[in-house]
């Protein structure tokens, strides 16, 4: 029996057996660390998903609490572009929202391309979960992230990114199936957007400047958000760092990405 307890809904004190045995019975095992990968039904299927984030730092704050350990691992699954839906856009950035909790961090899968739901590589999936792990609980030297958002500067028509995770440089690259992701210095980045004053978005020419990214659209000569790889299923997303990790799809005023998820009004 694990010592201590937990407050019931009444107000009463369970002793740590109770509620071990019928409250949470995996709180009576030794747990290292979590893994989560989820996400898909809480798109707009029956649920609304702008509300994600907060339930994905209760999950967490919740499990570490239940495990009574408050720097418990835990490592999570942004949604891949694969049989996605409608809200699965606005959700991987709930997710990303929610990646800045301590002691956890964020899988990146939009560059892993196939038709289903449950696409068959979940080897690249793997391999980025457990480098994580290596990483951050191991004290391996292996790199564990690809780039991540950080900050946008905007002067005239021109929108500069910069990236955490990206020491070692930022490359346009291509992935196919299981092998690594290959340089592509010819190709020109894709899957960037410009929002105009009004909230409305266009799609825009980027390039890697100086360890950053950087940004302008003809139609848009002050634009005041950036967003990449917000689309359903973004094909060949190419953004990498030369860690061959690839960027986690961001926006970088996220109040600016209206859904409606088309729920019941009652």
């Amino acid at each position: 029996m694990l010592p201590g307890g937990v407050r019931a809904r009444d107000g009463n004190w369970l002793p740590g057996r109770l509620f071990n045995s019928r409250l949470g019975p995996i709180a009576r095992y030794a747990v290292r660390g979590a893994l989560w990968y989820q996400g898909e039904s809480n798109s707009g299927v029956a649920e609304d998903p702008r509300d994600y984030e907060h339930k994905m730092r209760a999950l967490i704050s919740g499990w570490r609490r239940a495990m009574r350990n408050d720097v418990m691992p835990m490592y999570f699954v942004q949604l891949p572009g694969s049989g996605a839906g409608a809200g699965w856009p606005y959700l991987r950035e709930q997710q990303r929202l929610s990646a800045d909790m301590p002691y956890s961090g964020m899988v990146v899968t939009i560059d892993l391309l196939d038709e289903d739901i449950h696409p068959p590589n979940k080897i690249d999936v793997g391999r980025r979960l457990a480098a994580w792990a290596l990483a951050k609980d191991y004290g391996k030297d292996v790199p564990f992230s690809g780039p991540q958002f950080q900050r946008a500067k905007i002067v005239g028509g021109e929108v500069t990114v910069h990236f955490s995770q990206a020491e070692n440089g930022l490359m346009v690259a291509v992935k196919n199936g299981l092998e690594s992701a290959v340089e592509q210095p010819d190709k020109s980045l894709s899957h960037f957007e410009v929002a105009d004053a009004s909230g409305d978005w266009y799609s825009a020419d980027a390039g890697i400047v100086d360890g950053a990214v950087v940004i302008r659209s003809d139609a848009v000569s002050e634009p005041v958000a950036v967003r990449y790889g917000y689309a359903i299923n973004p094909q060949h997303c190419n953004l990498y760092n030369r860690d061959g990790l690839p960027a986690a799809p961001f926006c970088s005023k996220p109040g600016l990405l209206d859904y409606d998820p088309g729920l019941p009004k009652e």
